[in-house]
């Protein structure tokens, strides 16, 4: 910043006998603005401030930096659902690459005339959405049903009705939080980081006696993969508890995102272990602002209601930090709970056995009978000697 501010004022730039120094880290800035404040205020910028602030994601990964920096100023990237496109006859035939691309990515097409019949045209499908002055139903209309994930706009044109077009998609854009391309660039640049986002999943306490079971799902970048080896993160099962406990903060603010779910005593009782598991892992799963585009599960089952794409991993915990990350999330979250459960339930040695078949765990339910807490499914089926 010091040499900054010296050339400003007009020293030379090669007095200052500077290195180069080569990190292989991206780094990009985001602005901030608070046009979602002022409801009659154009998108558009001018020579004028209008930012109220500014972001920066870093990373080694081109992508991953990107999606950082959308996320950090609230901006989500989405994975899937119904992309817009409407594109300038300079651009449609590089969109036809780009909307390929979309639809590999499990989004859906529509457009305005022009660019959906191209699109057609070409093999893509592309349903045909108006413009506003086209009459209703059209692209606004569908913005407000919340139908829409992405906006690509490319388009222009000097007359009122097109940019009266131009100005209702963008303030409908911000007021429904879908995010809006208005180049060729920025949209490859947006998909790029869509492609980088990338969740581990895991569960604990799927063979316990009492209590909810839980999942955690985690984006790592590459840089936070790095740190959270470097700090100890490995298979939560050749953790301490110790090591778990303080591995908990290290993972929450050395990752993009992270998420819990949980699904209930009863629910397992009601629907079973494995789809109460499954609810679990979506409930962890829908929580992000930005879904991932390819979820790591540990296991060999998949999330059989997860829309978009997965990859099943036995002992996962050893092959993806994430996973491992999201197995220590889950497992002491759980065992926190379980903790405190264990001074109102006290007959049970939860607090050691946190919640699994134990002799005295098994002993004490003949004796004081099942909570509230316990599942019924299973203590039904266990053979209580």
């Amino acid at each position: 910043a010091k040499i900054a501010s010296r050339v400003m004022s007009g020293e030379k730039l090669n007095k200052f006998n500077l290195h180069s120094k080569t990190k292989k880290m991206f780094a990009v800035k985001e602005a901030v603005f608070p046009f979602n404040k002022f409801p009659d205020s154009d998108l558009l910028l001018g020579p004028e401030m209008k930012s109220t602030g500014e972001v920066m994601g870093f990373d080694e990964n081109f992508g991953m930096a990107f999606a950082k920096s959308q996320i950090a100023a609230s901006n989500s990237l989405p994975t899937k659902g119904l992309a817009f496109i409407s594109l300038k006859n300079s651009h449609k035939n590089e969109g036809v690459a780009l909307a390929k691309q979309l639809s590999k990515m499990n989004f859906k097409l529509c457009g305005t005339g022009g660019t959906a019949d191209y699109m057609n045209k070409h093999g893509i499908k592309c349903k045909k959405i108006n413009k506003v002055n086209q009459g209703s139903p059209h692209i606004v209309d569908v913005l407000n049903a919340k139908k829409i994930a992405l906006v690509i706009n490319t388009g222009g044109g000097n007359s009122e009705k097109q940019l009266n077009d131009a100005l209702a998609l963008r303030r409908a854009t911000l007021a429904n939080k879908v995010p809006y391309c208005t180049n060729m660039s920025t949209a490859y640049v947006c998909l790029e980081g869509i492609k980088s986002l990338i969740a581990g999943v895991d569960e604990v306490g799927k063979g316990c006696l009492f209590g909810p079971v839980f999942a955690a799902a985690v984006i790592l970048s590459k840089e936070n993969e790095i740190e959270l080896l470097n700090q100890g993160l490995k298979d939560s099962k050749k953790l301490s508890h110790r090591q778990r406990h303080n591995l908990v903060p290290l993972i929450k603010t050395n990752s993009i995102a992270w998420t819990i779910g949980q699904a209930s005593a009863r629910e397992i009782d009601v629907i079973g272990i494995r789809d109460a598991t499954e609810k679990a892992m979506l409930r962890a799963l829908e929580k992000f602002s930005s879904p991932p585009d390819l979820i790591l599960v540990d296991g060999i089952l998949p999330i059989r209601l997860w829309p978009g794409k997965q990859k099943t991993q036995v002992r996962g915990e050893s092959h993806f930090a994430s996973i491992a990350a999201a197995s220590v999330l889950a497992k002491e979250t759980r065992d926190e709970l379980i903790k405190r459960l264990a001074r109102k339930y006290n007959c049970y040695g939860l607090e050691k056995n946190k919640g699994y078949g134990t002799e005295i765990h098994r002993t004490n339910l003949i004796k004081e009978g099942a909570t509230k807490l316990h599942r019924k499914s299973f203590i039904s089926r266990l053979e209580i000697n």
